[in-house]
């Protein structure tokens, strides 16, 4: 499955065969998403993996990384997603930008489990702001003091604000949080599961 709206994935091989990624049977989805989500909302679809009909859609994932939903590593639920890397920048990305607003608190959270052997390791969530021809990237929260092979909690809160946006390559068109590691560290598979983006009232970090 691809992903082809912030709450639809379609067959990569059939566009007609398409689902919305949440269960009509549990929530219905709104034309247009709210504007003001409340404190309980994810930004982030399908951030357990548990959805097997989709796997990890509506994520998608850069350049050759592999990607899948797999039971046999878990932190909760039934599904994780396994993160098979070569390069630095292979990871995970969803397209947040129906429900990401400026200006507003969040909450990242998640857990992670770096597969390895040795000591090094490095473990980054980034957001990627793109204008019309160039793009920003800032770094939510980076670690690469991970232990290896045990789950790890992270949690990070953060703001961008109006003042962070660039002004000189039209108005923001689009929000992804992307999920690698740094360039300059080695590159290692992970394990991903319970994925969070919420909004937050408590005093966070302005980016």
């Amino acid at each position: 499955y691809i992903q082809v709206s912030y709450d639809k994935c379609c067959a990569s091989n059939n566009a007609s065969l398409c689902e919305y990624a949440f269960d009509p049977s549990i929530a219905t989805i709104p034309t247009n998403p709210p504007q003001s989500p409340s404190s309980s909302t994810n930004l982030l679809v399908n951030g357990g993996f548990e959805n097997s009909k989709y796997g990890v859609c509506p994520w998608d994932t850069t350049w050759n990384t592999k990607a899948i939903a797999q039971s046999s590593d878990v932190f909760s639920g039934k599904n994780a997603a396994l993160i098979n890397r070569t390069e630095s920048w292979h990871g995970i990305y969803q397209n947040i930008t129906e429900k990401f607003q400026i200006d507003r608190r969040y909450t990242l959270s998640g857990r992670v489990k770096i597969l390895s052997s040795d000591a090094a390791n490095s473990f980054v969530v980034q957001l990627q702001l793109k204008y019309k021809t160039q793009s920003q990237w800032t770094w939510i929260y980076e670690n690469s003091t991970i232990p290896n092979n045990q789950w790890v909690q992270f949690q990070k809160e953060f703001t961008v604000t109006n003042g962070y946006l660039r002004t000189d390559d039209g108005p923001l068109s689009r929000v992804e949080l992307q999920i690698g590691s740094r360039s300059d560290k080695a590159v290692k598979n992970f394990v991903l599961d319970d994925l969070s983006v919420v909004p937050t009232t408590v005093q966070s970090i302005v980016i």
